[in-house]
């Protein structure tokens, strides 16, 4: 009886200690809160680090202290980024904090450690718990804008225009025809967030090159660092800088289709025939999107001299964004297909890739940019319909009419 007394007198009063010292880091908690209200980040980093030596597994907090860490502006080392991300990944552990730290560690590390690829993977988790969230739709559609990947960025967008005030919507399908036909108008903004473009630089071609340099040097591990790359490359005539790319790169990513269909473009262009055949077998089974057709038609014309297999591939090739704006598909279908004899058909194809080219036309897309100043103009939306109509591309089309018959006459 006397050992329980005694045990007993040695727990209430520590209870009490614990409930006091409990009060006291709430209170700290709450002042953290009012001192990064106030913008009084250093001292809020002050008040949190106390109060997480003693509940380090507060999620709510450990968000807090990313924020104060990411907004006092004094602090600029990546190490304090990196710091940031750590607190954000403990966060992630409570289910109620597991989207938003993950979408907040992704857009650091893109946006400020410049590490799209490791980004990634953080927001691509977030998307699988709620496909539906703006923030992490917004980032995708971006991050594949910037790392030469913007033609799988379309369901991304839509998401984010399904989900957008309606206020927000003409914004949105201004960007996305920015980012479709002029990327480094598009990605402005970005480029100058990541320290890749200074402030007083207009868009040129170069910037995209310096960022995707950027990329590579920040993720060398990452073969589709190096695939980016190399597609800028390919794309600009810089045949043997892709080349060099592509051979940097390690070899890890075999079932990573954009990554395979670089490859195959690079490789067939340098005339190593049987490495683009490699690449392409290994394609996964699960995906039949744009770049399997287009690489299929490729392989199938250059390297295997299947005329029939390339031509069906290139149709369905064109089908399916960005083949609507691809000329050389059609180009390619009617060669093979006058190989076969199939000349009518060939004729038809000839047609149809006169009309993209016209659609690709520089002065008409300079025109476009300038009506777009003019966001919510008859004018503008108008035209901005009939591009899309003339391209084939019927949602867009009926978005900007949809726009168009919504607002009075503005000039």
């Amino acid at each position: 009886m006397r050992r329980t007394r005694s045990i007993l007198f040695v727990v209430v009063p520590l209870a009490g200690i614990l409930s006091i010292v409990a009060w006291n880091e709430a209170s700290r908690l709450e002042r953290a809160r009012y001192l990064m209200a106030s913008g009084q980040f250093a001292d809020a980093r002050s008040q949190l680090d106390r109060y997480l030596s003693w509940f380090p597994g507060d999620a709510a907090a450990r968000m807090n202290m990313a924020e104060a860490l990411i907004k006092d502006e004094s602090q600029t080392e990546a190490s304090v980024i990196r710091n940031a991300i750590r607190h954000l990944e403990y966060a992630q552990t409570d289910p109620e904090f597991r989207v938003s730290a993950g979408i907040q560690a992704g857009r650091l590390q893109f946006l400020l450690l410049t590490q799209p690829f490791n980004a990634e993977r953080r927001i691509r988790d977030a998307l699988r718990v709620e496909p539906e969230n703006f923030d992490a739709n917004w980032l995708m559609w971006k991050l594949l804008d910037v790392t030469m990947r913007a033609h799988l960025s379309e369901p991304y967008f839509w998401k984010c225009y399904e989900h957008a005030n309606r206020a927000d919507r003409p914004t949105l399908l201004r960007d996305w025809y920015l980012s479709q036909f002029s990327p480094g108008t598009a990605n402005a903004s970005l480029d100058r967030m990541m320290g890749i473009q200074s402030p007083d630089e207009s868009p040129h071609a170069r910037i995209e090159l310096r960022r995707l340099d950027r990329f590579r040097d920040e993720q060398m591990n990452w073969p589709q660092a190096h695939a980016a790359f190399a597609a800028w490359c390919h794309l600009e005539g810089a045949h043997e800088l892709a080349c060099e790319a592509l051979d940097e790169s390690i070899e890890t990513a075999r079932d990573d289709p954009f990554y395979l269909a670089t490859v195959v473009q690079v490789r067939i262009n340098s005339g190593n025939f049987e490495a683009a055949q490699a690449a392409f077998e290994h394609w996964p089974e699960s995906d039949r999107g744009f770049d399997y057709w287009k690489s299929k038609g490729l392989v199938s014309e250059e390297v295997r001299g299947d005329d029939r297999g390339a031509a069906d591939a290139f149709a369905h090739a064109v089908n399916i964004w960005p083949g609507h704006c691809d000329a050389s598909l059609q180009h390619r279908r009617s060669n093979c297909l006058m190989r076969l004899g199939r000349k009518g058909e060939a004729a038809e194809c000839r047609e149809a890739a006169s009309r993209v080219d016209s659609l690709m036309e520089l002065d008409l897309h300079t025109r476009l940019r300038r009506l777009l100043v003019n966001l919510m103009s008859r004018k503008t939306l108008a035209e901005m319909a009939e591009f899309y109509r003339h391209l084939g591309r019927q949602r867009e089309a009926d978005e900007w009419q949809n726009l168009a018959t919504q607002v009075l006459p503005t000039e």
